[in-house]
């Protein structure tokens, strides 16, 4: 049975990396990484001292680039659960539940690949520049004390924001794998979301739904700090797929790296119990043509 769950996993990847949204997803990330790394070597070549790779855990530290990760993980996974005349063929050649198995395994596998591929980004288009050490650097150091002042001195804008307490607790590397983890979880729970509720309801309800957390997740990370308080961080999970953006450092008000992982963890487990339930025992034609 595993054998068969994996055979289907692996053939939905291969039709995955081979559609024209999941290659335009590639190159969007792709495009936006090299925005927001790209000031980092001409910061580099200014003062004349090399960088540190981790750079990783502050992709996100930004309204625009939260709102891209977003917007790329929908447009990636939007189309998961989806029953077309292909998938139809492996529901009637392996078994409802292998079928509906191997589509988890395959976006548990989509999820990583997608964050491993941002990771690597993060090294790619800084590589010119880096230093291989196992601390933050000089540069990220001085980014987080002085960021105006390297602005001005340079005339770049910077499209990542360090937090200074945030460095000085949290280490690079550790940090650097929190990162890898908690966007791997986001993307999976929001694929999860968007082929879950394809299951129950048999339309884009759970592109809507990770559309409006993806607002929530902008809103608690802006205005949302002005008018109600930092207890919607607690409701906004995108946010937490950047450690930078959890209690790290005994801040009352901010949702801790526990808190994050369990509340992914259950919703996860939740989603994956029901889509497979309801896809063993309710009408496979509802997930056609999503």
């Amino acid at each position: 049975m595993l054998k068969r769950i994996w055979k289907v996993a692996l053939l939905s990847l291969r039709r995955w990396l081979s559609e024209g949204k999941t290659l335009f997803g590639i190159f969007l990330l792709g495009f936006f990484s090299f925005l927001t790394y790209s000031p980092l070597n001409e910061v580099v070549s200014f003062f004349g001292v090399k960088a540190s790779p981790w750079v990783f855990s502050f992709l996100t530290t930004q309204t625009t680039m939260i709102i891209v990760v977003a917007g790329i993980t929908i447009l990636m996974f939007s189309d998961v659960f989806i029953v077309d005349e292909y998938d139809q063929l492996m529901v009637a050649h392996s078994s409802r539940a292998i079928y509906i198995w191997g589509q988890i395994v395959f976006v548990s596998i989509g999820s990583l690949f997608a964050t491993t591929i941002a990771f690597v980004f993060s090294i790619l288009f800084t590589f010119p520049s880096i230093a291989w050490e196992m601390g933050w650097g000089k540069v990220i150091h001085t980014i987080a004390d002085q960021p105006q002042l390297i602005m001005d001195r340079t005339g770049l804008e910077l499209y990542i924001s360090i937090n200074t307490a945030y460095i000085s607790t949290v280490d690079a590397i550790p940090s650097t794998l929190f990162s890898i983890f908690l966007l791997w979880l986001y993307m999976l729970f929001t694929a999860l979301l968007i082929g879950c509720f394809r299951i129950l309801k048999g339309n884009m309800t759970g592109i809507i739904i990770s559309g409006f957390l993806t607002f929530l997740s902008v809103f608690a990370m802006n205005l949302g700090l002005l008018s109600y308080g930092e207890v919607l961080r607690y409701l906004a999970p995108l946010l937490w797929c950047a450690p930078v953006h959890l209690n790290w450092y005994g801040i009352t008000g901010l949702p801790t790296f526990g808190y994050a992982v369990t509340i992914y963890g259950l919703s996860i487990l939740l989603m994956v119990i029901a889509s497979v339930v309801r896809f063993q025992h309710g009408d496979i034609r509802e997930t056609i043509g999503g």
